[in-house]
C-alpha cells in the first residue's frame, strides 16, 4: 500500500475510533510496525495530533 493511502486509512481510523494503537494499525493496514511508525513520524501535517 502506498504511503498516501496508508495515511488516509490511518486518519479514517483515528476519526472513527478516536485513537488507535500501532498494533491495530499494523493489523488493519497489513504493514510492519516500523512502517507505521515511520509513516507517523514523517507525517508533516499535524492533523493526526490536532485533537491532543
Amino acid at each position: 500500500m502506498l504511503l498516501e493511502k496508508r495515511l488516509e486509512e490511518i486518519i479514517k481510523l483515528v476519526e472513527k475510533k478516536g485513537s488507535v494503537t500501532v498494533q491495530e494499525l499494523t493489523e488493519h493496514l497489513q504493514a510492519s510496525e516500523s512502517t507505521i511508525r515511520r509513516d507517523l513520524r514523517d507525517r508533516k501535517s499535524t492533523r493526526l495530533n490536532s485533537s491532543h
